[in-house]
Parts: structure tokens; C-alpha cells; sequence
């Protein structure tokens, strides 16, 4: 996963935007994105209505997670995917 946009040296600010292609690249923005708010798993989990198992497997990378629980936890920390065609991708990363 690559944290893109302006990052200052403080790590626990959240990048203004991620680009992942891969479940674990998905996994680590959330995290990224959920450490920078000050929340733990156990919060955000209740904030999006899901399980903590569920959102450990989401930060963990599993490939094979329910959308609709996926994007309530997105929206919860103010994310939304954005689908663009693959050549695009060399000018976000």
C-alpha cells in the first residue's frame, strides 16, 4: 500500500489519499486510516456496525470479505473507493 498525498511528519496523520489493487494493500490503508483518527479496532468496528474479527481480517488482507460491511467501514473513516481504468494508475502512485 502506498500512502499517497500530503504526509507530514506526523505518522498518525492520514494521507489525503491511498491507492491499493490488493486486499492487503486495501487492509493496511484501513489501518492506516483508523490509527490516524486515534480509534481503536474495537471503536471503529461499533461505529460501522461490524464485528472485530471482521475488521481484523479486513486489516489483515483477507481477500474474501462481505462489500456492503467493507464499505460501511470505509465510510465510517470518511473513505470511498475509486474505481479508474489501470492506466491511470503510474500518474496516483
Amino acid at each position: 500500500m502506498l500512502p499517497i498525498g500530503s504526509m507530514e511528519e506526523n505518522m498518525a496523520q492520514r494521507p489525503d489519499y491511498f491507492v491499493w489493487t490488493t486486499s492487503i494493500e486495501l487492509g493496511q490503508a484501513v489501518l492506516v486510516a483508523r490509527e490516524a483518527m486515534g480509534w481503536k479496532q474495537a471503536e471503529l468496528a461499533a461505529r460501522a456496525g461490524v464485528g472485530r474479527k471482521f475488521l481484523w481480517q479486513l486489516e489483515s488482507g483477507k481477500a474474501t470479505l462481505r462489500n456492503d460491511k467493507v464499505m460501511r467501514v470505509l465510510e465510517e473513516l470518511s473513505l470511498m473507493p475509486l474505481i479508474v481504468p489501470r492506466e491511470l494508475l503510474g500518474m496516483l502512485r
